[in-house]
């Protein structure tokens, strides 16, 4: 028969019940050896003077009384504090101390839970970590085998070109051995054909040399003899003239053509009646140092220019004022002019400049007009100053601005009283002016000036005393 008992209308469970009661909780949250802890402890203790002694809940493996409200218990029915008997405590204290212990019971259920799910998580980590460790570990494993085939790979694909390339040497080398094989059994016979291919065309330029030198040096004597001794004139021969030239007159400083001398002197002698031929080779020899020139400093006159120019002369000109300019070279057409005339013109204006503003050339004039400059910019009188160092001076007039602008240039019209002007290049002279009034119209001017050398001077100095060769009459 069950040992339950009751107790204020409460069930009281035996000793056997409640450790297995017991025993199911702690297991449900992890208490079990605190438990057997407790059990331990409660032999140890002495025995109290209450309804149950430590030697019953020691058989009964009963563990150590909780204390709720103030009131210390056990199991209820079976050990109460301080010798109050089970009939004492009241069911609603009962009700509390049970409730109190579901409480707890929930709590470590929850605590237990909350671990169990932790732990849960910890391992699903490790398990993730320990897959990621297992996959990269793999995947270093794939690369390092593609890289050791991909080695492979190139390492054989090396080895085979290396053994073509070798085979391939060993055949050239082979044929090149036969070749040199061959090459030395028709070695001497192909060195004779060599010194006799040799011999040949020595002996081919030993005799067309000499013939062909021969032959030039008498067609360029026939030639000659054509133009000096019989004055042949044709297209042909003015053509052969460009490639071998037929001098006329010659000189340290070049030679005039045959052609050249002869339509000079042709257009002389229909420009100039009474000029003598000799007058006309000096003039010749004077183109020729202006040409020279010009060539040197890089001048020249362009076909269009020279073109541009002549449409401008005769710009506006009747028939017979183009006749009376163009003079002897009317009859002999444009083209004539424009070559003997025209051009020439051009570049002996444009060397003209030049020549005026070539310092080495004018050194001499250039210093004085610049040391006239300093003095009458120094506060001396210009008048004096002039007078003194200068080749010509004006002594002071008053121009309009339009004689003025047209005598000295458009800086006579902007300069103030007192001012000295630049230096100014006016028909082969250098010139400056010098302000000394102004009125509404008109402008009081000075000036001084100092002779430049010329073209004319420049190109005489360069042709006098030189030997002249003429082989025409």
């Amino acid at each position: 028969m069950p040992d339950n008992k009751m107790l204020d209308g409460i069930k009281k469970i035996n000793g056997r019940d409640f450790r297995k009661a017991r025993y199911i909780v702690l297991k449900s949250i992890g208490e079990t050896r605190k438990e057997a802890h407790a059990e331990n402890s409660y032999q140890k203790l002495p025995k109290e003077d209450s309804g149950f002694s430590f030697e019953k809940n020691k058989k009964e493996n009963i563990p150590q009384s909780k204390k709720v409200d103030g009131i210390s218990f056990g199991n209820i029915g079976q050990h109460v504090h301080r010798g109050e008997s089970a009939q004492s405590i009241k069911p609603e204290k009962q009700r509390e101390i049970s409730a109190e212990e579901k409480r707890l019971a929930a709590e470590k259920r929850e605590e237990a839970v909350e671990k169990l799910k932790q732990a849960e998580e910890k391992r699903l980590a490790a398990i993730e970590k320990e897959q990621a460790v297992k996959k990269n570990k793999l995947a270093e494993e794939q690369a390092a085998m593609l890289s050791a085939k991909a080695t492979e790979k190139l390492k054989k694909k090396k080895l085979d070109k290396n053994t073509k390339t070798r085979k391939h040497e060993n055949t050239k080398t082979g044929k090149h051995e036969n070749t040199k094989t061959r090459k030395r059994k028709n070695g001497k016979t192909q060195g004779f054909k060599n010194i006799s291919r040799v011999k040949a065309v020595l002996r081919f330029f030993a005799y067309a040399l000499p013939v062909s030198a021969t032959a030039f040096v008498l067609f360029y004597i026939l030639l000659f003899m054509a133009l000096a001794v019989f004055d042949y004139d044709s297209s042909a021969a003015r053509k052969a003239s460009e490639y071998l030239p037929v001098p006329a007159l010659a000189a340290k400083i070049g030679m005039v053509g045959y052609y050249g001398c002869k339509d000079a002197m042709d257009d002389f002698y229909y420009y100039g009646k009474g000029i003598s031929k000799e007058k006309i080779k000096r003039e010749l020899i004077k183109e020729l140092a202006v040409k020279n020139f010009a060539e040197q400093i890089g001048i020249q006159a362009a076909d269009e220019e020279a073109e541009l120019e002549f449409n401008k002369i005769i710009s506006g000109k009747s028939e017979d004022e183009i006749k009376n300019i163009m003079g002897a070279y009317y009859e002999l057409g444009s083209d004539r002019y424009i070559e003997r005339v025209i051009k020439p013109r051009l570049v002996s204006e444009k060397a003209s400049q030049a020549v005026l503003s070539d310092r080495e050339i004018n050194y001499p004039a250039l210093s004085k007009i610049a040391a006239i400059k300093q003095a009458a910019e120094a506060g001396r009188d210009f008048y004096a100053v002039a007078e003194e160092m200068g080749d010509g001076l004006g002594f002071g007039e008053y121009y309009s601005y339009d004689e003025a602008i047209s005598m000295f240039g458009d800086s006579a019209a902007s300069i103030s009283p007192g001012q000295t002007s630049d230096v100014i290049i006016i028909n082969n002279k250098y010139y400056i002016i010098h302000c000394f009034a102004r009125r509404e119209d008109s402008i009081g001017l000075r000036h001084v000036f100092i002779n430049a050398k010329s073209l004319d001077d420049y190109i005489q100095e360069a042709v006098s005393g030189l030997k002249v060769w003429s082989f025409v009459e």
